[in-house]
Formats: C-alpha cells, structure tokens, sequence
C-alpha cells in the first residue's frame, strides 16, 4: 500500500477527515476537518435561533491556491489557499431569517478566521429547515 493510501486509510478510519492548510504557516501546519468542523459546531451553538447541521470546506478555487508556498498539500487535503467553509443549518421561526443568518456567518468566519487560523475567503451558508420554536426548559 502507498503511503498515501495508508494515510487516508488511517484517517478514514479515525475519522479526522480532510486536512485544512493553516494560513500563512511556514512549510505547511495543517489542522483536521474534524477538529475545525467542532469547534464551529460550538460557534454556532452561541448564536440564537440558529442550528448548525453541517460544516465542509472546499478550495476557492485554483487561481486561490498560495503561488509557490514550496510544499505539497498531503493527499486528501485542498491546495494551500483560501477556502469556502460552507454551513448547513435550520432557523427558527420566531427570529428575522436574515439577522440570524447575518449572525451565524459572521460568528462562523470570526471563529475559522481568528480562532482556528484558517485562510477563508467566503462562508456559503444553507438553510435547510425552518425550526419550530424550541421548547421551554422544564
């Protein structure tokens, strides 16, 4: 086995997922989609009205690739670069759809940006479900 089949294997199989290329790190630092998609789970858990479903990352394309950053990005990692952090969630019904909206990407772009020191060039943010409005605590 390759040692690129070998390292997706082991990753697969701990469920790390992809490599995420830190910004500006000399000779590449890499942090685990995993670990990235966790704590932007917690961000999102701060901001009301909003219910993070799902966090992935994709390159912003090739011409955003870092020209000559001098190493190779391990095999299931995107190119060093800016990334897209795109975000599925569900809103509740009782907020202003685009102020909770406006929140959660700006809470989820502060956090990928100054928190986890991902280079991210836009947050693609989906709502997927309009929530009914959450029970009170007994």
């Amino acid at each position: 086995m390759t040692e690129r089949r070998w390292d997706r294997t082991v990753r697969d199989q701990l469920a790390l997922g992809r490599l995420l290329p830190l910004a500006g790190a000399p000779g590449g630092a890499w942090l685990t989609e995993s670990a990235a998609s966790a704590a932007l789970r917690r961000t999102g858990e701060g901001v009301p009205g909003a219910e993070l479903v799902k966090v992935s990352f994709t390159a912003a394309g090739e011409e955003g690739a870092a020209p000559g950053a001098g190493f190779p990005a391990p095999a299931t990692a995107p190119p060093p670069g800016p990334l897209v952090l795109t975000a599925t969630c569900g809103v509740h019904a009782r907020g202003a759809l685009a102020e909770v909206t406006d929140a959660l990407r700006a809470a989820l772009a502060r956090t990928a940006r100054d928190r986890l020191g991902l280079d991210v060039a836009a947050v693609d943010l989906r709502v997927a479900e309009l929530l009914d409005e959450a029970p009170e605590p007994a």
